[in-house]
Order: structure tokens, then sequence, then C-alpha cells
């Protein structure tokens, strides 16, 4: 027999749908999630959600009120990884619905605000009060400056954090840090067969390349690190010994001493390039996104709820633990307990060709209400 509120997931499902396509049609690159903002904001008040608020990093914050001074915070991310202005195409074949961007982080921002009015009309009382938040700046370079304004702005009101980002059932709950470097090399350049033999800003940063896919990685037990050059650019013409070259460059870890290393490895192989003369190299962090800290108090019991939520929409179904990089980077680096779930199932997140199944939706709705309806059975405070 369904419970009420798997039939209640089941009714707005369609509801849900609309949402995310109307979501869809407004771009929101890194850096401009404002359009989005406001349609959020405006969708809060039109369902009597009043009270909401755009904050100084661009989030929209709903507040609950429990009459507790603590919070835990819901979040969603507003932004996408594309660079466009003009909306994507919707395509729905089936169940299955295409759109740049409709689950990373469309759907799960579309749960999340009937999530809301949904907490609101039941009347659910909780131990903590309840921040929603649609944040900015998640994605790429944006350094997760939305929950990092947040963490600062509540500072040690915020009990726990949980972020709606991916697919059902999984659970996120270590930190995977990233540093991002701009580096860039300058010589004085020439023509290609009058000043033949002059140094190549070009074939010097091929070398420092060559010389970071050489490196070994640091022995950093039960952790994974990797690196990656992401972009080079370059040059002026083929007949011109290139006087500029610039790449971007990341390591990743869930090692935090890990990161350090590579940090530190970093440095001597841009020494060991500038050393040779006749170019000059420099390097800029331009992202950080710190791993995780010490495992919080009360992590454990902040996971246990989705876990109750899961059993109760997917009995049988295994929770499988793992590390990323969300916007819990930041409460996880604090020791603040902190988890990252989503409310849908798809695939190809990060490209054109990102797609969702809508027949997964009313289930990852379910699975979310549950989790609300587990947090709301707690009788004190348990983090």
């Amino acid at each position: 027999m369904k419970d009420h509120i798997t039939i209640q997931a089941q009714k707005t499902e369609a509801e849900l749908e609309a949402l995310i396509e109307a979501l869809c049609t407004i771009p929101a690159p890194l850096g401009q999630e404002w359009a989005r903002a406001e349609f959020v904001q405006d969708w809060l008040n039109g369902n009597g959600l009043t009270g909401s608020w755009i904050d100084r990093s661009g989030n929209v914050i709903f507040p609950y009120s429990c009459n507790s001074e603590k919070y835990i915070a819901f979040t969603a991310h507003m932004d996408t990884v594309f660079p466009e202005t003009e909306p994507f195409p919707f395509v729905r074949e089936g169940t299955i619905a295409k759109c740049p961007g409709i689950g990373d982080d469309t759907a799960n921002m579309a749960a999340l605000m009937l999530a809301a009015r949904w907490v609101v009309q039941q009347r659910l009382c909780f131990p903590y009060s309840l921040l929603f938040v649609w944040d900015t700046g998640e994605e790429g370079l944006g350094n997760l400056n939305g929950v990092r304004g947040l963490m600062e702005d509540y500072a040690d009101r915020i009990a726990a954090l949980v972020a709606l980002d991916g697919v059902y059932p999984g659970l996120i709950d270590g930190a995977v840090g990233s540093v991002r470097w701009r580096i860039r090399a300058k010589t004085s350049g020439g023509h290609s067969f009058r000043n033949f033999g002059s140094p190549n800003a070009i074939e010097r940063m091929a070398a420092l390349i060559g010389a970071l896919y050489a490196q070994p990685l640091p022995d950093a037990e039960g952790a994974r690190t990797t690196f990656n050059v992401g972009s080079i650019a370059g040059g002026t013409s083929v007949n011109t010994i290139a006087q500029a070259c610039e790449i971007l460059y990341e390591v990743r870890s869930d090692s935090a001493a890990a990161l350090n290393a590579m940090e530190c490895a970093l440095n001597a192989l841009v020494r060991d390039a500038q050393q040779r003369g006749g170019v000059d190299f420099s390097c800029e962090e331009i992202g950080l996104r710190p791993a995780s800290g010490a495992r919080a108090e009360g992590q454990d019991a902040l996971e246990s709820h989705w876990k109750r939520a899961v059993q109760a929409v997917l009995p049988g179904q295994e929770v499988r633990c793992t590390s990323g990089s969300t916007d819990c980077n930041i409460p996880l680096s604090m020791a603040i307990p902190a988890m990252c779930v989503g409310a849908y199932r798809g695939g190809a997140a990060h490209t054109r060709e990102e797609w969702i199944d809508c027949a997964s939706l009313s289930t990852g709705y379910a699975l979310l209400l549950h989790l609300f309806h587990s947090f709301a059975q707690e009788d004190q405070q348990f983090l």
C-alpha cells in the first residue's frame, strides 16, 4: 500500500516536470544567476512562501522558523557550467527530457522549491529551524561562493547542511578538495625564420606540461589524488615564435595533505622551468575548494535520515557513500555535518547531451519529502 507521501509525490509529478522545463528556459551561466534567482523568489511569493530575500552572494534564502537559533540548510545551486545566455532547446523523447543543465542542478532546484512549499503547507515542526537556499557559484571557478557566503553570514548557527546535487540514491559525505591555477609563460618571441632559436613560450609551456604529467602522486593512505591541464592558449601565428602561453591547471584530492604536497610539487616545477632562462613564468591561484576536515560529530546522525528515506521509498536499496566536489565541501572542511543527495535519475551531466528520466521524478521527490518527514520525527536537537 502506498504511503501518503508517495501519493503526494505522484500527484505533484506533472507540476515538477513543468517547473523543471520553465527553469531550463532561464540560462544561468556562472556569475549570471540573477534571472533564476528572481524566478525562484517570484515563485515562492506566488505560492504563499513570503519572507525570502536575495543575499549579498546572490543566493535566494527562504527561512522556516521552528523557534531554534540553529539551522539546517537545504541547498540547490542555480548556476550551470554552460556560458550561453540564450535558452537551450528542451527536448522530450518518451520519459527522457534533454537540455544542458537539466539535471545539474535544475531538477534538484525545482524539487527543493516544491519541497519548501510542502513543508510550509504541512506545518511541520523540526528541532531546528530550516533554511531553504538556492545558491550561486557552485560550478567551475565559482569557488563555491554562494555557500561560502552563507556559512560566513550564519557563522555558528548552521548545525548541518544538506545539498541537493546529483542523482539518487547515493550519498556524498566526503569533500574532494581542489586547487586551480592559471600558469603563464612570457618571452620576447620573434620571427620564426630570422629569430629561430629564440625561446618559444609554447615550447617551454609544453615542457612544463610534460613535467607535470611525469610527476609522482603523493602517497596518502585512503586518498585519491588527480591533476589535469584543462585549457591552453597562446601564440600569434604559424610564423611567429610565441611570446605568450597560458594554461589552466588543477589538482584534486580528498586529502588536504595531498593537495599541499601537489602545490609544493607545482611550485618546484615552475621554478625549474624559470631557471632555464629566457622565459618568465607566473602561477596564479584562481580557485580553491577545501577537502574534508575531521569527521563531524553528528555526521552519522545526519546521514541516517537519508538512509531512512531511501528504505521508506526504495526498500532494500543500498545507499553508497562517496566523496565529491559539491557545496558540502565548505561545511565538511569546518567539521560541520553535511551530505549531498539527489532527487532524480539521469546522466551526461556537464555535456550538451544531458538528460533526466522524468519517470524518476516522483520517486526522487518522495525521497526528499521522506527526508523532511524523518527530520520532523526528532523531538530534540540531534546534532
